[in-house]
């Protein structure tokens, strides 16, 4: 909000308001005389909206495998992850941070990556049991301003769970599934 002193008839006056550009679109409205405190012959002409489209990046694990499929227990895990720009704008460098049952387990160095580019890394971990989570995130810290940071992380729990041995036993009244 700022405040504007008397304005004789015909002239204008320019507002400057600071503002903290953030990747994404914003819309801007301005209006005159909002408590509608001066008496004009047309009220209808007080406002103008406008809107910014600010580029930014936006980090996104896009991808992530392992082998071997269903590790056990002191099995060496490799993932093998994809991280990807899916902004309009550079991402500066970042780490890729690797977290086993919430415990930081190592990272990788996260060059800086162009709009639409991806990058791939792999991590290898042994198996600390039968039952784990894997969890990876992309710029941990935040230092990167980017369109969507909600969308930088990817969990995996193991062992994951295994459709293809699931059989469908069908017949009219109900449908069941069988885990062999």
């Amino acid at each position: 909000a700022a405040s504007v002193s008397l304005l004789d008839s015909g002239k204008t006056t320019t507002v400057n308001l600071p503002w903290q550009a953030r990747g994404g679109l914003h819309s801007f409205k301005a209006i005159a005389d909002s408590s509608q405190i001066v008496s004009e012959r047309d009220e209808t002409n007080n406002v103008f909206t406008t809107s910014v489209s600010v580029l930014a990046p936006d980090l996104i694990i896009k991808d992530v495998s392992w082998t071997p499929k269903n590790p056990s227990q002191g099995d060496s895990v490799t993932f093998t992850i994809t991280v990807s720009n899916q902004g309009n704008y550079k991402a500066t460098h970042s780490s890729l941070d690797y977290f086993v049952d919430d415990s930081p387990r190592g990272n990788h160095y996260l060059e800086e990556s162009g709009a639409g580019a991806a990058v791939t890394k792999t991590f290898t971990y042994v198996a600390p049991a039968d039952h784990f989570n894997f969890r990876v995130v992309a710029d941990v810290e935040d230092k990167i301003p980017e369109l969507n940071e909600t969308n930088n992380e990817r969990e995996i729990s193991f062992p994951t769970p295994d459709k293809s041995n699931e059989i469908i036993v069908s017949n009219e009244s109900n449908d069941k599934k069988l885990v062999p």
